[in-house]
């Protein structure tokens, strides 16, 4: 399976049994919202908050991410790959392959920038999704730079309906409930690679 939107929602619903709530393991794959329990009490929308240009270097990037792969290998692949050459930076440090969207200094408010338009656009949606009893939005931000004042800075700045609200930061998950950063659950170096490889094998 490739990293399309079929992977991004299996692994949210995958994070959120295995590391909120285990009984979420119930949620059936729908359409607006992208998850729901069948007594409607529940609906999780997922959505990522990323440029365009951000999310066609990740594709190529994810697959060989999170393997274990030796980081000079893994440079060395995507430039055979990428013959055009690949928009985004690339290095290794002592084995381990290091990426960024952009290659230079860039401007780290644009990782909050598309979190906010994320939620805006999720928001103005909601009408049209199947009622349920509950909504989440389930959001993968794609930096594992975020933190704590970043996340609080976001959600002071937008006005959502969602009950809770999961920022993915990749080695992260900040939960949000009721307009309030309520806890950051750490994951695993081993729940990461266990995360993407069930994600990739789920059937959508």
């Amino acid at each position: 399976m490739k990293f399309d939107k079929y992977y991004y929602e299996n692994y949210a619903k995958l994070n959120l049994y295995r590391t909120v709530d285990d009984s979420l393991c119930a949620l059936e794959k729908s359409e607006e919202p992208d998850w729901i329990l069948h007594d409607y009490t529940l609906g999780v929308e997922v959505t990522r908050a990323i440029p365009a240009k951000w999310a066609e270097t990740d594709s190529i990037v994810n697959d060989y991410f999170g393997k274990g792969l030796d980081g000079e290998f893994i440079i060395k692949e995507i430039e055979r790959m990428c013959k055009k050459g690949f928009n985004a930076e690339l290095s290794s440090i002592d084995g381990h392959a290091i990426y960024s969207q952009e290659k230079g200094c860039f401007d780290f408010n644009i990782y909050l920038e598309e979190i906010r338009k994320s939620i805006i656009s999720k928001e103005k949606k909601l009408t049209h999704y199947t009622k349920c009893k509950k909504m989440w939005l389930y959001i993968f931000a794609h930096s594992s730079m975020l933190n704590d004042v970043d996340i609080e800075k976001v959600i002071s700045g937008v006005e959502y309906t969602f009950e809770k609200l999961f920022i993915n930061a990749e080695d992260k998950l900040f939960v949000i409930d009721n307009h309030k950063l309520i806890s950051v659950v750490k994951i695993s170096e081993e729940e990461l690679k266990y995360l993407k490889c069930t994600s990739r094998e789920m059937q959508c």
